[in-house]
Order: structure tokens, then C-alpha cells, then sequence
């Protein structure tokens, strides 16, 4: 049954489970990929790497996937937190998350983690900047109080996805090689399904009776 639009976090959640889904499907895109390596990859990664990698994705598969669900619902639910008690947008959040202040309180590899997190997000984020923005849209239907769409809002970005990669992947191996491996052999089969899935959740909510929010037109000089 589809939600409706008086079950906001029913929609939001099957939304995210619909790009579980995809990215369930993407790790057997990447064990066939890394199934079929014969030599060293083009950046020169070691085949033993690779191999390593696909034995990795065999034996853990279910803790990488337990790893990728906490993170990306655990943002679900903070976002949604904010929603329903300060109204605070995500865009404020992480100014305060990303401060000097905050970041002095992390080590070194978690910086380096969450560089490396946003610059996946940005590589997921340009396979689907059109798909993304009418999603956004929507969310922000979804979500209120808002009176424009603000990708920053949206718990279902791709940084967000890229952020539960990691921690996936990280879950299963500490070998940076292999880690590489994966987390770019992921990503690669990810952005190739962000479109339509992205597009999928946009009809599904617009056809569970949300409101989009009309996108801001620029106007180019």
C-alpha cells in the first residue's frame, strides 16, 4: 500500500527503502564487476587487492548492508527530529556539525572520512542533479515547515548515501586498498541507478498526494 500523505514518515521511509534497495542491488553489480578482474585495475590496483575486495563482499555482505542501513536511518530519524521539534534545516545543522568548533573534537581520520564522504556525494550528486532537484521538491512537501525546496533538507541526497557507503565498507575491512576497491566499485554502480530511482520515489510521492514545492526558477543574464 502506498502511503499517504498523512503518514509523512511512512513515505519517507519507504522512499529510503526503495534506494536500499538499489543499493543492495549495485554491491551485486560490483561482485560481478570484481568477479570478472583478470589484472591489475587501471589505477593500478593489485588483482590481489581485488581479489581480496570480492572475498571481503562474499563473506560480509550482510554486515556492510547492516552498516549502510544504521547510518542512512539514523539521518532519516535526525532530520526527522528536527523537523518535528526545532524546525532547524539541515543547511544550519551542518554549518554547526562542520564548524571548527565540532571539528575539534574528532581525530584526524574522521576529518579525513568526512572529506572523503563528501567528495563521493559529489561524485553520486552529478549523475542525477535533474532527478535530484525534483525530488527535492517533493521532500520538501514532505517535510515541512518549509517554503522552498532545499536540497540541504532532503535526508535522501546523495551525500547522505555516500556518508552509509562508507560506513558499510568500513565495517567489513580496515585495508585501505581494499576499501577503495569497494567503496569506488559501490559508487560506480550507485550513480548509475540514482536516476531512475530517484525518479521512482518522485511518482510514488506524488501519487501518495504530496504537494510539491515549486522549484526556483534563475534567470540567466
Amino acid at each position: 500500500m502506498t502511503p499517504s500523505i498523512t503518514q509523512p514518515y511512512a513515505a519517507l521511509t519507504a522512499a529510503a527503502q526503495r534506494l536500499k534497495d538499489a543499493f543492495r542491488a549495485s554491491l551485486l553489480a560490483s561482485r560481478d564487476a570484481l568477479s570478472v578482474a583478470t589484472m591489475p585495475v587501471a589505477d593500478g590496483t593489485a588483482l590481489a587487492d581485488v581479489r581480496v575486495a570480492m572475498f571481503d563482499l562474499d563473506r560480509k555482505q550482510s554486515a556492510l548492508l547492516a552498516a549502510f542501513d544504521q547510518c542512512f536511518d539514523e539521518a532519516i530519524d535526525a532530520e526527522w527530529r528536527r523537523r518535528k521539534t526545532t524546525g532547524r534545516t539541515s543547511a544550519q545543522a551542518t554549518a554547526f556539525a562542520t564548524s571548527w568548533e565540532a571539528l575539534s573534537l574528532v581525530d584526524d581520520a574522521q576529518v579525513e572520512r568526512q572529506v572523503a564522504a563528501d567528495r563521493l556525494g559529489e561524485l553520486l550528486r552529478s549523475g542525477c542533479e535533474v532527478e535530484l532537484r525534483l525530488l527535492d521538491t517533493f521532500i520538501g512537501g514532505l517535510l515541512p515547515p518549509s517554503d522552498r525546496p532545499d536540497a540541504d533538507r532532503n535526508p535522501l541526497r546523495p551525500d547522505v548515501l555516500a556518508k552509509a557507503l562508507v560506513a558499510g565498507v568500513e565495517a567489513i575491512t580496515a585495508n585501505p586498498d581494499v576499501h577503495k576497491i569497494l567503496v569506488t566499485q559501490g559508487a560506480r554502480n550507485l550513480r548509475s541507478a540514482l536516476p531512475a530511482t530517484y525518479r521512482d520515489i518522485a511518482d510514488t510521492l506524488r501519487a501518495a498526494g504530496v504537494e510539491p514545492l515549486a522549484m526556483t526558477v534563475r534567470n540567466v543574464q
